[in-house]
């Protein structure tokens, strides 16, 4: 706990199927909180060669969206954010106009998506470990599917596909909310 009475996750570790603990850094257990929806609150640092902002999360929207093509598992993983920024630096800019924003929301999206495109790669598909419970939400939606595939699913996992987008917003700036 730190003085204001919130936690700080340094790494987490989570199981697979087989018993093997795996360690995950600090980075992608945010990642993956990311992905399940829970992350709700925080800061993260998005950087650019330029440009740096800090950003605070003020709401975070994750849905995965279960389908399938020729029998096979179809994941599509959609993360909804709005964060504050609480400080930036840029070369290129110097005031946060609309179009500086728009940057640094592009800008972090990318950084969302590249992280939890990484993260899911390193656990899900190299670990074999189905830390976001894509078998159960498979199983909910396409059960007769799913039996045909069950005994084999830890060994389907590097080969599911998953798509990733995310959506970064600004909402204020410091004290100045953003209008649209």
């Amino acid at each position: 706990y730190t003085s204001e009475k919130t936690v700080k996750v340094t790494g987490s570790s989570v199981f697979s199927k087989d018993g093997k603990g795996i360690f995950l850094s600090d980075t992608e257990t945010f990642y993956t909180l990311l992905a399940l929806d829970k992350a709700k609150k925080g800061t993260f640092t998005s950087k650019a060669e330029d440009t740096r902002a800090a950003l605070e999360i003020m709401n975070t929207d994750t849905k995965i969206k279960v389908s399938e093509k020729d029998g096979k598992p179809v994941f599509d993983i959609k993360i909804r954010m709005t964060v504050d920024i609480t400080e930036y630096e840029s070369s290129e800019f110097t005031d946060l106009d609309a179009d500086a924003v728009k940057k640094i929301e592009k800008q972090a999206s990318s950084h969302i998506k590249s992280g939890v495109e990484e993260t899911v790669r390193r656990i899900v598909k190299e670990e074999k470990c189905d830390i976001l419970r894509l078998g159960r939400r498979f199983y909910r939606k396409f059960p007769d599917e799913y039996d045909k595939i069950k005994d084999n699913w830890q060994n389907l996992l590097p080969e599911m596909q998953i798509n990733i987008s995310a959506d970064v917003k600004v909402g204020r700036i410091g004290q100045m909310t953003i209008t649209r």
